[in-house]
């Protein structure tokens, strides 16, 4: 499904705020562990190359491959980027579908949770999000009268499934959702975005959960 969207301030604000809030991670508490895992250091090394490709500024069509990693953090203190667990993601995308234009899996997590590395079995699927968004957003920017057409295109598209963690903590129903996200690249050769979802555990309060994601075009 395109939403044709005439915004170019709205992009590059977006463009920024990933950059801030992708790679690299945030501020490691005084006190706290200074050298990060080496799943999180590569992860922002990836996620940054991705980021500095450039968007995709022209339409895409046809069926499409990706593969790479989300980053989900599993505390609520933003600060703190090593309180967070990577999985591997992975996207079949068809850009000329009018429904349900994406099939994406992220699985395979592992990271720290509390304090203690721990990983977490399972897998999230759009299979298993019927009634979540899932949708390819195109975004037509306003350009000099004479100039080519800019469309700059990304994906709205959640997952859902059950995670087991060894301590409960994170064993529960959970929903994932990647959004405010950008192709990048000639013919979309990589995305990046935003990775937003929840947690219902088990036993315990509901958790909120935040982070990134990037991927490749296979």
């Amino acid at each position: 499904m395109l939403r044709p969207v005439l915004n170019a301030v709205a992009l590059s604000a977006a463009w920024l705020a990933l950059a801030g809030c992708g790679g690299g991670g945030g501020t490691v508490p005084a006190g706290g562990e200074s050298p990060p895992p080496d799943a999180r250091a590569n992860f922002d090394r990836q996620f940054d190359r991705v980021l500095g490709i450039g968007p995709t500024l022209t339409p895409l069509t046809g069926q499409a491959a990706y593969a790479g990693q989300v980053r989900i953090l599993t505390d609520l203190n933003p600060l703190d980027p090593r309180e967070a667990v990577v999985g591997d993601l992975t996207m079949a995308v068809d850009f000329d579908a009018a429904v349900d234009p994406i099939f994406a899996e992220a699985g395979g997590f592992a990271g720290r949770v509390n304090g203690q590395a721990t990983t977490l079995e399972g897998t999230l699927s759009t299979a298993n999000a019927r009634y979540g968004p899932n949708e390819i957003v195109a975004e037509l920017l306003p350009v000099p009268e004479g100039q080519l057409p800019v469309t700059q295109t990304g994906v709205f598209v959640q997952m859902e499934g059950r995670l087991q963690e060894p301590s409960g903590a994170m064993t529960g129903d959970a929903t994932l959702v990647l959004r405010d996200s950008f192709f990048s690249g000639a013919d979309g050769a990589a995305i990046f975005g935003q990775a937003n979802g929840s947690l219902m555990p088990d036993s315990g309060d509901g958790k909120l959960l935040g982070g990134s994601f990037y991927a490749d075009r296979q």
